[in-house]
């Protein structure tokens, strides 16, 4: 019988939009994944800390975008902590909670291209199976770079995990030409950012008076 599988999805989402969305519905469907688990940083170890909301508002903004999609998650396994927290805790959660499922975790290309830099990045890749995510209209130059990447970087690595290694997949999905920090500064401008965003977000962004 063959085993579940589920996604893992992190970013710092600040706010959650719809292209957040839409590539993790063409992953859902394109791996088979029951359960896509959309995880906000508690705080992103790799990036400014300016203008970040709270990681409480952060994980209320991705649980509200959601909500009303078929097996996506909301995930406070980072926000919840006390502590800056890491890819390397955060993928041992789930292989402790879900031990007999398939996991892949997805993750950007440009991300991905500086994962060298991660807090124990040698032990990631048996955690879960890697999904690299890219715009369809760059798939070709972005495979090229993740697969130049890999050889360079990452080969001793993954030739000593052998089969421990759960792999590395390029995928390119819709690029939606959308970003949290556009968005922020949208907002900022008192300028509408009605269908960037779920309406569920929007109206919590309206509220919380985030951004301004």
């Amino acid at each position: 019988m063959p085993r579940k599988r589920l996604g893992i999805f992190g970013g710092t989402f600040d706010p959650i939009h719809l292209g957040h969305l839409r590539a993790a519905l063409e992953a859902q469907e394109a791996f088979g994944l029951e359960t896509v688990h959309f995880v906000p940083s508690f705080r992103a170890p790799h990036k400014a800390t300016g203008g970040i909301a709270a990681s409480a508002d952060r994980f209320a903004m991705t649980a509200l975008a959601v909500e009303n999609t078929p097996g996506f998650v909301a995930s406070d396994v980072e926000t919840s902590r006390p502590v800056p927290s890491y890819t390397i805790e955060t993928l041992s959660f789930f292989r402790d909670k879900y031990p007999n499922w398939e996991r892949f975790f997805l993750v950007g290309l440009d991300a991905f291209l500086e994962i060298h830099t991660w807090k124990e990045y040698e032990s990631l890749f048996p955690l879960a199976r890697f999904v690299v995510m890219n715009r369809p209209g760059f798939a070709e130059p972005g495979r090229r770079a993740m697969e130049a990447y890999i050889s360079a970087r990452l080969a001793p690595i993954l030739e000593k995990a052998g089969d421990k290694s759960l792999g590395i997949e390029y995928f390119a999905c819709t690029s939606l030409a959308i970003s949290s920090s556009a968005i922020r500064r949208a907002v900022a401008g008192r300028r509408s950012i009605r269908f960037l965003v779920t309406d569920a977000v929007f109206h919590y962004i309206q509220e919380k008076g985030l951004y301004l």
